[in-house]
């Protein structure tokens, strides 16, 4: 009886033996095709897989843009040019505000209009924050909301953003998780002018997470998209954080048309939001240090010609 319980025993103990064998072997194979894709993304490609970067990042395409985004100016018939950012908590909303800002303003120093958040904290942006981004001749101006980011606790938000959207909301107001503003609110907008509307929209994502976005997440942003899609209102999808990812010259962001990681979040970008090529735009957020860097402000100032362009397209075929 004793000789067949050490069998067992025995038989237990070698069974698991195999058993975390198998599963270590599981984990080499994992961590062997990490670091084959690693090396994969340290190869540069040929062929750039955006725009052509050969004459890109330099002092001249930087002056040239800021000169291009000077003579994009808001028709007659509108007064204001009105730019809405929405998107995930933590994807880097403010951070891009303060971004195009800093870019705009160009003065070397990096602009803090914005309240920034760290990654996996509540958004601080909780009430919509209207940004002066630029000033035209007559009046004109190019203005940037800000509102609060999707997330769990934010509740049916999508709703109040399609609000945003119609132009119903005023500066100002505070985005609740469980109700949306209604018609007594005093910062409710009942007959807004084309001019109180929003002519693009912006979705933010972190190139690092687009995979690991949540479904409810996404059923938000889809009910939004729905909506600007039966509007024909322009959307622009922004990749933030490029800057932390694999590049394969060490970070150094004028690679970044000719890195394969990037390239790979950009098509898996394109392929989860049904997006053209011209509708995602990879940026470099300016989060730390306090002084311009060319590269990012040339990835910028490309960004945000992007979306006047389009809003202004917009704005021409429904006024």
């Amino acid at each position: 009886m004793m000789w067949m319980w050490r069998t067992l025993i025995r038989a237990d103990m070698i069974k698991g033996l195999e058993d975390e064998r198998d599963e270590w072997k599981e984990r080499a194979k994992c961590l062997e095709a990490q670091l084959d894709e690693l090396r994969k993304n340290r190869v540069r490609l040929e062929t750039p897989w955006g725009v052509d970067d050969s004459a890109l990042f330099n002092q001249a395409k930087k002056d040239q843009l800021l000169q291009d985004l000077d003579n994009l100016v808001p028709p007659q018939q509108c007064l204001n040019l009105n730019i809405l950012v929405t998107g995930i908590i933590g994807s880097g909303k403010s951070s891009l505000v303060n971004t195009f800002k800093t870019v705009l303003r160009n003065s070397g120093e990096i602009t803090n209009i914005a309240t920034t958040y760290g990654q996996y904290m509540d958004s601080t942006t909780l009430k919509l924050h209207e940004i002066l981004l630029k000033d035209y001749p007559g009046g004109k101006k190019l203005r940037l909301y800000d509102c609060r980011g999707i997330c769990d606790n934010a509740g049916d938000i999508q709703h109040d953003i399609i609000s945003v959207i119609k132009g119903h909301v005023q500066n100002g107001y505070e985005f609740q998780g469980n109700q949306n503003i209604g018609q007594n609110n005093q910062l409710y907008r009942a007959n807004p002018t084309f001019d109180q509307k929003i002519h693009c929209v912006i979705f933010v994502v972190d190139a690092k997470s687009i995979d690991e976005i949540h479904v409810d997440d996404m059923k938000k942003l889809a009910q939004i998209r729905k909506h600007i899609g039966s509007e024909n209102i322009p959307l622009r999808l922004i990749l933030t954080k490029v800057d932390e990812l694999d590049l394969y010259s060490d970070g150094d962001l004028s690679s970044v048309f000719r890195s394969r990681h990037a390239k790979l979040k950009f098509e898996a970008a394109k392929v989860k939001f049904a997006l053209q090529d011209n509708q995602v735009r990879p940026i470099a957020n300016y989060v730390t240090g306090p002084n311009q860097n060319l590269a990012q402000d040339i990835l910028a100032l490309i960004t945000v010609k992007s979306i006047v362009e389009e809003a202004l397209v917009y704005i021409g075929n429904n006024t």
